[in-house]
């Protein structure tokens, strides 16, 4: 049985059980050296010292010493060196080779798997957070990655997915918990996980004379004027099909909003309405946001989880993707019934 370990110089070696009865072949302290193994393999490819020297870029001399190093903790006589410098390898080395390699592979595979655990321990994350995601559910997986991993530092960047996307292109962000791609051109370069679904309320400031009215009818809305994001349109389209379906002329009064501080303010100023999604409403008890109790208008959307396909993640962007598709809260923001 073998097992890998640092000794107190930094050096990863492997370290081997002596159970001479099973086989195993080990020297007095059951250790054999990974540079020494390494050595011995580029005997065995270059069939002499001086060519398993120029590999490692040192003298022949150097090589000739791991061999004999290793022959001591072995017991055994590896090589025999016939004229002109050729190397023949005995039967213990060909016999060790195949165990040899597999040392190395798996020397290489700690090493990746250390460094890669390492790089996820410190560096940047950079989020870009769109419309229809949750934040409650965003903020909390933040606040735990910042928590595991204190040495790591996070970046929000909060805009609309498709200007999210830009920056992405330019590899300004890692990942986007946002609206899905809707830019085709896009659709080869990027992966879309699809998070959840969200269905709008109707929101309106805590005094508005809708508020706490039961069963609220398109009717009773139509007088009252409407706050809807400017970039995207399919808040104000979805309000304005709703009125036409229903042979009602659509609300005349619309203000166009991307601030989102300066909306709230806004409608906390006037007997707005919004379209929002519910875990976006901001509805918490004796705040100043209220929900309007109407079935129509509404918008159902898709929250999704962005990520580039033609560049690698990083170890710490990987954590955090894989952190936000394991999530078992996403079905809790599915929208209000």
């Amino acid at each position: 049985m073998a097992f890998i370990g640092f000794d107190k110089a930094g050096l990863l070696v492997i370290r081997l059980r002596r159970l001479r009865k099973f086989g195993y072949l080990a020297g007095e302290d059951g250790i054999m050296d990974i540079v020494n193994v390494s050595r011995f393999l580029a005997v065995i490819e270059a069939k002499s010292f001086a060519g398993a020297s120029k590999s490692f870029g040192v003298t022949p001399q150097a090589i000739a010493f791991s061999i004999a190093k290793l022959e001591a903790e072995l017991g055994v006589k590896l090589f025999q060196r016939e004229s002109g410098g050729v190397t023949t390898p005995t039967e213990y080395a060909l016999a060790l080779e195949a165990h040899a390699r597999n040392l190395v592979v798996n020397e290489r595979s700690a090493y990746k798997a250390i460094q890669s655990l390492r790089e996820a321990e410190t560096g940047w994350l950079r989020l870009g957070v769109g419309e229809t995601m949750t934040g409650s559910t965003i903020a909390q997986l933040i606040s735990d990655m910042c928590a595991e991993r204190p040495d790591v530092n996070i970046a929000i960047i909060e805009n609309y997915t498709d200007r999210l996307i830009t920056r992405m292109k330019l590899g300004e962000i890692d990942l986007i918990a946002g609206a899905p791609i809707t830019n085709i051109d896009h659709a080869d370069s990027l992966h879309q996980h699809v998070l959840f679904e969200s269905t709008d309320i109707v929101v309106a400031r805590s005094r508005h004379p809708l508020v706490g009215k039961k069963d609220v009818g398109l009717e009773d809305m139509q007088q009252y004027p409407w706050v809807v994001p400017y970039a995207r349109r399919d808040a104000h389209d979805a309000i304005v099909k709703a009125f036409l379906n229903a042979n009602l002329d659509p609300p005349k009064s619309f203000l166009f909003s991307d601030a989102p501080t300066l909306g709230q303010a806004l409608i906390q100023s006037r007997d707005y309405l919004f379209l929002s999604p519910p875990d976006m409403a901001h509805l918490e008890p004796g705040g100043g946001m209220a929900r309007v109790f109407a079935i129509e208008p509404t918008l159902t959307r898709s929250a999704c989880l962005i990520y580039p396909n033609d560049r690698p993640l990083s170890n710490l962007a990987k954590v955090a993707r894989d952190k936000i598709l394991n999530t078992k809260t996403w079905h809790q923001h599915t929208g209000a019934t």
